[in-house]
């Protein structure tokens, strides 16, 4: 089973990641990193993803943004059975983790991927992008009954649903999951902490 997940990052600017590792290394002074520092330009240059055409475009449609580098790299980790890990401010690493997993599913029509959210708000702006998508594939919002759950490809969920009506129908209801889940996707992990936490480890155990 392959893991994707993303973290916002609180710091301004990865120059910043670099001070604050090189104060942590050396908290008594002598700060490598903190005179002046010269990074690379980032090339925002398009960049086509191993995806169908169909999914690439409309994420840039609903986005506003192409398929770049990292989406590539990403992707090809993920296929290579590999987690992965996306870091960024706002929706943008929501986003990215939405188009691997999109991608990941397509390439693998018989596996089942879960998307678990930290809260409803974060769960209603994906689903809000998956029906812009329009991706080619089955999904079920948990809780939807007009959708079949036990036929989706793509299953989403919140923290909450998690503990509530996952964790104890695991063998019941759920039963149908386990031998096709295959990805899991956990936007903004940062929120899980404490009892959220252990849920998140017990799915991950759950099916390795």
């Amino acid at each position: 089973m392959r893991v994707a997940l993303c973290y916002n990052l609180h710091m301004a600017t990865i120059a910043d990641m670099l001070r604050q590792l090189g104060n942590h290394a050396a908290p008594q002074g002598g700060n490598a990193f903190v005179g002046p520092i010269t990074l690379p330009a980032y090339d925002p240059s398009p960049l086509q993803i191993p995806a169908p055409p169909v999914l690439t475009r409309g994420w840039s449609s609903a986005t506003g943004r192409p398929t770049e580098a990292h989406h590539a790299l990403a992707l090809a980790a993920a296929r290579a059975g590999e987690g992965v890990a996306l870091m960024g401010h706002g929706a943008v690493p929501h986003d990215d983790l939405l188009l691997i997993a999109l991608a990941q599913l397509l390439a693998e029509p018989q596996a089942a991927a879960v998307w678990v959210a930290p809260d409803q708000a974060s769960l209603q702006a994906t689903t809000a992008l998956l029906k812009r998508l329009q991706p080619p594939l089955t999904w079920h919002v948990l809780g939807e009954q007009s959708q079949r759950g036990a036929t989706a490809q793509l299953t989403l969920l919140t923290y909450d649903d998690l503990h509530r009506r996952v964790l104890q129908w695991a063998d019941r209801a759920w039963k149908w999951l386990w031998p096709r889940l295959q990805f899991m996707a956990l936007p903004a992990l940062h929120h899980a902490s404490g009892a959220t936490g252990g849920h998140v480890l017990w799915l991950v155990r759950r099916v390795e």
